[in-house]
């Protein structure tokens, strides 16, 4: 945790280092302190700038009629000329100063002034950025500013037929008219623009094709009329005129085609202003009713302002865009002498000749250490940004990744916070910019750029943590939307089959109710069953998917999959109640299940504890039977129960031999040592074990095998096992006198190995209860053996990852064992582990 945070710490002021090496650097190479052969020949240069800037901020405060006396600028001693030239000039003379703020006598050597010239007028404009790198300068031309002038009404004076807007300032007249004329052969359109030399309309027409317009008019009337005439051809307008009253006039005519128009002369041409209709005034439509455009005549514009000529134009919500021009007048020249500063300190101030001689004491010894200290930062910062990532989610007692709530929240829910936290933090920084350079504002500055640095950091780390985990997309939530969708899609083309039925049927239910409801217009009670069948139609297939899921986890339990469990999470109420029944089921009878396991177990158990305490006594009988064999008994009787005891003594001990066998095998207890075995050469020995035995019960043994080898993976105790007992129980239980089968094949990835004989006694009991414990084929019980054989038989075939398969037909008894070929062995190996 220590080193964690001094790597906190330590990335923290490399970065603070590499930020201010890296202004530094480029104030440096901005200032131009690789040019300058000296420190002394730089700081000259930068006292000069200063100078300059002072300047222009004393002739700035004397055109404002402020006297310019700061405290911040006590180095700063200057006078202002207003001369031509002031070569001749004595500057002891207090008496030529416009302003001043020299004290005592003035040396007037040359080379302790610096002489700056300016011309002023009443457009000049002055610039100073009051920092030792900005600069400053006095300029002059036409000043331009766009003012906003709400239009109270639009007026049509009758006097001069000329429309305005009415402002509070002054009326401006309406720059472009257009008007449509009803003749009896048809409409025709008009457009007229303003002339401000004139106070007339002109026909823009006349506009377009009058070459000796002038510049300004050019750019002010006829790109404006060309656009209008442009505009309303490609437009429709509702004149709204009375249809009977159409004109037949080729005055009118003559008067409108004229080059400059009153309006007042239409209605000397027998054209009413109340038949105009619509007019398009600067291309917003209007009527000439009263209403719309006031109509007054010239006492009402009687000692108002009326606007000369110059820019404005129609905005949003009836505001005038109007730009005023500035007064580019006459010069004057004026002189700034300014005494060179001496003996300027160090220090942090705001005398700007201070700042300029303590920037150029630091950073012209700095011009070249500065890229060593800004490179050192970086390679610091990148190692303790290596070193974090890599700690990042570790601690010190434990090996296993460590989260935080951080790295639990969703990784784009935390990048959303994460980025409007460094917006907030970059707008609060450049607000801060704004403020100057004074020591508080760089303090909150560099807090500020601290404070965004970490947020960019913890996002690196979290991310490092993440991916440590494994799979970080996942805690996103647009991964578990698209999560959500791709399931939605799935369980739909899963439950495709029946969903589709539904909603066929759904569809032509709701056509026929669209049909009623819609009968007499769509209104309300449509929109409510629209938005009723928005909601109800995706519950109602979600309730039948859920069915589904419901019918198919019964069948499953149906069929002994006891372990299956329906998953209610998502179910509706009665759908998740009954799930939660039918996995009582389950739990129910998985624990029946295990209670008969453990029965199972339990006689397991006392088998082999009591073959176990049988085991003992019985050695002891066969070893005292062996001595009274070797004894010279002289008793045919005594000879012959002797061999009897000899005889079931031995099967006694063979039968709980069986019986510990077949405990462990179905146990489990068995060691099991797999092995690569040639299937053939073990089926060849089968001739050579049991021929005897085969020839004693006279029957006939056939081998059936390929030529080509196969290759099983078996524990070749076990598997000679499993083959003696079958070989025994087909010896014991076999007619005599017919053949014995035993074929080996190849069937894809397995070996299968068949057995097959004639029983010689009725085999009236299925498969299944010959495999039991105890059960033989001889109900009789008149030939020897436990009962035991095949169940051994299929409990080792389990324990070496093959099958055992019993088939009985009539008299005809069948066992297939089923091998893994060796080469595709894998699980069998698995087990065996």
């Amino acid at each position: 945790m220590g080193a964690k945070f001094a790597a906190w710490v330590g990335i923290t002021v490399s970065a603070l280092l590499f930020l201010a090496s890296a202004i530094g650097a480029i104030a440096i190479w901005e200032a131009g302190m690789y040019q300058y052969a000296s420190a002394d020949a730089c700081r000259e240069e930068f006292y000069e700038n200063v100078a300059s800037q002072y300047a222009v901020r004393a002739l700035d405060y004397m055109e404002s009629g402020e006297d310019f006396n700061f405290p911040d600028a006590k180095n700063f001693h200057y006078g202002i000329i207003k001369a031509e030239n002031i070569d001749d000039i004595d500057l002891n003379n207090k008496d030529i100063y416009v302003a001043s703020n020299f004290k005592g006598e003035v040396d007037e050597d040359p080379e302790r002034f610096y002489k700056l010239c300016y011309e002023i007028g009443d457009a000049t404009w002055f610039s100073y950025s009051g920092t030792v790198l900005g600069g400053a300068s006095v300029g002059s031309g036409v000043q331009e500013y766009v003012s906003n002038e709400p239009i109270y009404q639009v007026v049509y004076n009758m006097s001069d037929g000329i429309f305005y807007y009415e402002t509070s300032g002054a009326f401006y007249p309406v720059q472009v008219v257009v008007l449509t004329c009803p003749y009896a052969e048809g409409t025709k359109k008009y457009t007229f623009v303003y002339d401000f030399k004139k106070k007339m309309y002109r026909n823009a027409r006349a506009v377009a094709v009058d070459e000796t317009t002038t510049a300004m008019a050019e750019e002010n009337v006829q790109e404006t009329a060309d656009e209008m005439i442009e505009e309303t051809a490609s437009m429709v307008y509702d004149v709204s005129l009375d249809s009977s009253y159409l004109i037949d006039s080729k005055v009118l005519d003559d008067v409108l085609q004229s080059e400059y128009l009153m309006f007042g002369a239409l209605e000397d041409a027998g054209w009413p202003k109340e038949e105009w209709g619509e007019l398009l005034l600067d291309g917003k439509p209007y009527l000439c009713d009263g209403d719309s455009i006031w109509i007054v005549d010239e006492g009402y514009l009687e000692d108002r302002v009326i606007a000369e000529e110059t820019d404005y134009e129609v905005g949003a919500n009836d505001i005038l865009c109007v730009t005023h021009h500035g007064d580019d007048s006459d010069k004057q020249t004026y002189w700034v002498v300014v005494e060179k500063p001496m003996d300027v300190e160090l220090g942090y101030s705001s005398d700007l000749f201070v700042q300029a001689n303590t920037f150029v004491t630091f950073a012209y010894g700095l011009r070249y250490v500065i890229y060593v200290i800004l490179f050192a930062a970086l390679a610091l910062g990148i190692f303790f940004f290596v070193f974090l990532l890599n700690a990042a989610g570790h601690r010190r007692d434990t090996d296993e990744i460590v989260t935080t709530w951080i790295d639990r929240m969703p990784f784009d829910v935390y990048l959303g916070f994460a980025g409007l936290a460094l917006l907030a933090l970059f707008f609060c920084m450049i607000q801060f910019s704004y403020y100057g350079s004074d020591l508080p504002t760089i303090v909150m500055f560099v807090t500020l750029f601290v404070a965004a640095g970490w947020v960019l950091l913890l996002s690196f780390l979290t991310f490092a943590v993440r991916i440590k985990c494994g799979k970080w997309w996942k805690n996103t939530v647009c991964f578990w939307i698209l999560h959500g969708i791709y399931h939605v899609l799935q369980t739909i083309l899963t439950n495709l089959a029946l969903l589709w039925k539904a909603i066929l049927v759904i569809g032509a239910l709701s056509l026929v109710e669209f049909l009623v409801v819609s009968w007499d217009g769509i209104g309300r009670i449509t929109m409510f069953w629209f938005f009723e069948k928005i909601i109800l139609v995706p519950l109602f297939l979600l309730a039948i998917v859920q069915m589904q899921k419901l019918k198919s986890g019964a069948e499953r339990m149906a069929e002994g999959d006891l372990e299956h469990h329906i998953d209610t999470q998502r179910m509706f109420w009665e759908f998740r109640w009954h799930g939660e029944n039918l996995n009582s089921i389950s739990t129910g009878m998985s624990r029946a299940v295990d209670e008969r396991m453990k029965s199972e177990r339990f006689k397991t158990e006392l088998i082999t504890n009591v073959s176990h305490d049988i085991k003992t006594p019985l050695t002891s009988i066969i070893n005292y039977v062996d001595l009274l064999e070797k004894e010279d008994l002289k008793n045919e009787k005594a000879e012959e129960y002797l061999e009897v005891l000899e005889r079931q003594s031995a099967r006694l001990k063979k039968l709980i031999e069986d019986l510990m066998e077949a405990s462990k095998a179905s146990t489990g207890n068995l060691a099991v040592h797999l092995e690569q075995l040639e299937a053939g050469v073990s089926v060849v020995q089968i001739v050579g074990e049991f021929e005897e035995k085969l020839k004693a019960n006279e029957l006939t043994l056939l081998i059936d095998k390929p030529e080509k080898p196969i290759h099983i993976l078996a524990d070749s105790r076990h598997f000679w096992r499993v083959v003696d007992n079958l070989m025994n129980n087909i010896c014991k239980y076999a007619q005599p006198g017919t053949r014995v089968y035993v074929n080996l094949e190849r069937d894809g990835d397995a070996a299968v190995l068949t057995f097959r004989n004639t029983s010689k006694y009725p085999l009236n009991i299925s498969s299944e209860e010959l495999m039991e414990r105890f059960v033989r084929g001889d109900s009789s019980r008149n030939t020897e053996g436990s009962g035991l054989g095949l169940s051994i038989a299929k409990s080792l075939m389990e324990l070496m990852g093959g099958t055992f398969e019993l088939y009985v037909d009539g008299d005809l008894f069948k066992v297939v064992l089923r091998f893994p070929l060796a080469q595709t062995t894998e699980e069998a190996v698995n087990r065996e582990e």
